[in-house]
């Protein structure tokens, strides 16, 4: 994850963003959207880093692979050091 400059308010950075998204039954990450905002530039990067995210095992509906839906969460707090 980084930080873009633009994102820190008088050096400090405390925001959340939530990400939703759909684990496909190949186990692929697909269909992220930002469900709580922390920002244009931070919704952007949260949501780069949900599409990054390796395969899962997908869940089990009768056994059988099937979509499921997962909510995360970035809780961005840091603080810039001058």
């Amino acid at each position: 994850i980084s930080f873009p400059a633009t994102a820190y308010k008088d050096g400090v950075l405390n925001m959340d963003a939530v990400v939703q998204l759909t684990i496909a039954k190949d186990g692929v990450v697909k269909d992220a959207r930002i469900v709580k905002s922390s920002g244009q530039v931070l919704d952007a990067e949260a949501l780069r880093v949900a599409r990054m995210l390796p395969k899962f095992h997908p869940g089990l509906n009768g056994g059988l692979p099937a979509e499921s839906s997962y909510t995360l969460a970035f809780n961005y707090s840091v603080n810039k050091q001058q």
